[in-house]
């Protein structure tokens, strides 16, 4: 198979003795059918070697390493099926499970590659079965793309591995590594106001989520991570819609048998390419990201780079919310303003007149100054009858330029 379908890279394993029960008794059921079809088909003789390979695919309208199931020939009792180039025997009675995403299991016989397991129907359940009669069908399955196999040769440039730029594009939007590291914050918070047993552990586990979250937003991708691309050499066509399950997605673009998933806004410039031999760089899911000279996703995210806001809006939503916490909880609260007014600094006032004083607000720590005249001011309730005879000079309240009352000072 490998050496048929150079593109893809199945599972192996070995033949169980069930299954091998079971297609031996499926081999017999045909042969007495009497069975025949197209010059050239015989049904499976079975190989003793007994190998059975494991391929997960899409039988049509799929990349190189998801071989196309086509439909070219019929007779009055039997279809034929292709997977890429090589015919394979499928049972009849499987016809009805082909769908656009396949698991096939298909083991190498003498004639024909069997198929002995299709989308998790194997014939071990049919085993007991009566022997099916062919079913004849005017039109595919709704769900199955089949169809003809093209012509057109499709010739294989180079594999390699996508840009950062194109990862990008597939990368998720960080908002996950952003509500984590808003949960460290939270939890930084609840340190300043836990028990202090807690507190070290806390903050442990908070800084371990912002390293964690801050690693994976701001890391380059490795390149296990960096998926590959198939550049391919061919003529795309514009052909109808083979199948109904994707019309979302799949255009009526084609690329020999490779029915290709382009970017939305580029369909108005595919045009120009259609018919002429191109360069198309696609995913093992179809979806094209280089094709030409001028459609390249890489450029595109090149010179006009993503926003991604969603997480740095779940960031600034979260400090603010770690900061009004701050600044609303009072044992906080008192911290946070001695730090403003640490960052600003003593205000220096100087006044020379009553009325400057009192029109300048005042705080505790600010440095005043004042000039002017004035004279002391005695208190009156002392007279000569009890005054002693020797009392110190006293001039705790002053009369200050022309103020009509006294202002008492505190000297210290």
């Amino acid at each position: 198979m490998a050496g048929i379908l150079p593109f893809v890279k199945p599972n192996h394993r070995k033949l169980t003795a069930p299954e091998r029960a079971a297609i031996e008794n499926y081999l017999n059921q045909q042969n007495h059918l009497g069975n025949k079809t197209a010059v050239g088909f015989h049904f499976p003789a079975f190989c003793q070697a007994g190998v059975d390979r494991t391929e997960r695919q899409r039988f049509t309208r799929s990349p190189m390493p998801s071989p196309a199931m086509v439909w070219p020939a019929m007779n009055p009792n039997n279809w034929r099926y292709y997977l890429d180039s090589e015919e394979i025997h499928l049972p009849p009675f499987w016809e009805q499970y082909i769908s656009a995403d396949n698991h096939v299991e298909v083991i190498k016989t003498q004639t024909l590659p069997l198929v002995i397991s299709l989308n998790g129907h194997s014939l071990l359940d049919h085993i007991y079965d009566s022997p099916p009669s062919p079913v004849v069908t005017t039109t595919p399955t709704r769900n199955a793309s089949i169809r003809k196999e093209e012509s057109e040769h499709i010739e294989l440039v180079n594999i390699r591995k996508e840009t950062r730029e194109e990862h990008e594009l597939n990368r998720p939007n960080g908002v996950k590594e952003a509500a984590l590291i808003s949960a460290a914050l939270l939890l930084l918070f609840l340190s300043l106001i836990s028990p202090v047993v807690v507190i070290p552990w806390i903050i442990l586990v908070a800084v371990l989520m912002i390293v964690w979250g801050c690693w994976h937003l701001l890391r380059r991708p490795s390149e296990k991570e960096l998926k590959e691309v198939h550049c391919l050499r061919g003529t795309p066509k514009r052909w109808g819609l083979f199948g109904e399950s994707n019309q979302g997605q799949i255009s009526n673009i084609s690329f020999g048998i490779i029915d290709l998933i382009y970017p939305p806004h580029w369909l108005p410039y595919l045009n120009a390419d259609l018919g002429k031999t191109t360069n198309v760089d696609i995913y093992l899911n179809r979806q094209v990201v280089r094709q030409g000279h001028y459609l390249s996703l890489h450029d595109e995210v090149k010179n006009f780079p993503l926003q991604h806001w969603g997480k740095n809006a779940v960031l600034a939503a979260s400090s603010l919310v770690v900061l009004l916490l701050l600044l609303i909880y009072i044992p906080l609260s008192l911290p946070a303003k001695l730090s403003t007014a640490w960052l600003q600094g003593t205000q220096k006032t100087e006044v020379t007149s009553v009325q400057a004083l009192e029109a300048i607000p005042l705080h505790i720590g600010d440095r005043l100054k004042i000039q002017g005249n004035g004279m002391c001011f005695v208190p009156s309730g002392n007279n000569s009858a009890t005054a002693p005879s020797f009392m110190p000079f006293d001039c705790s309240g002053i009369y200050w330029n022309t103020a009509t009352r006294c202002h008492s000072l505190n000297r210290k």
